[in-house]
C-alpha cells in the first residue's frame, strides 16, 4: 500500500501476518491444505468479473466482494492453489502498478 496508507493500517497489517504465520505452521503441522487471499480494498458493487489473483505482494489496487466471493471458490476447488499467499484485485482497479503476472488456476 502506499506509505501513509501502510502507516495507519500497519498495527492491523503486522496482526494479520501473525495469523497467517499461525495459519502456515498449523497447516504443517497437520498435514493439512491452505490457501490464504488477501483482497486489495474492498467494494460493495455488484461483481465485475474483473478480479485477479497474483503471488506478487506488492500489488495495490481495489476489488468487488462478490469478485473475492468467486475466487475464493475457485482457490478452494483447486488443489493448484494449495499452499499459497495470493493478493487480489480487480484488473481494471490498480493504484499505480506496473505489470504483474496473474495466477491462473
Amino acid at each position: 500500500p502506499p506509505p501513509q496508507v501502510y502507516e495507519a493500517l500497519k498495527p492491523v497489517l503486522l496482526e494479520k501476518v501473525k495469523a497467517e504465520d499461525r495459519l502456515k505452521a498449523l497447516a504443517a503441522e497437520k498435514g493439512m491444505p491452505f490457501v490464504i487471499i488477501r483482497p486489495g480494498g474492498l467494494k460493495s458493487e455488484p461483481a465485475t468479473g474483473k478480479g485477479v489473483l497474483t503471488e506478487d505482494k506488492s500489488i495495490c489496487g481495489a476489488i468487488h466482494r462478490a469478485d473475492v466471493a468467486s475466487l475464493v471458490v475457485k482457490c478452494v476447488l483447486k488443489d493448484k492453489a494449495n499452499g499459497k499467499v495470493f493478493s487480489c484485485v480487480d484488473s481494471e482497479q490498480l493504484f499505480d502498478q506496473p505489470a504483474f503476472e496473474v495466477f491462473e488456476l
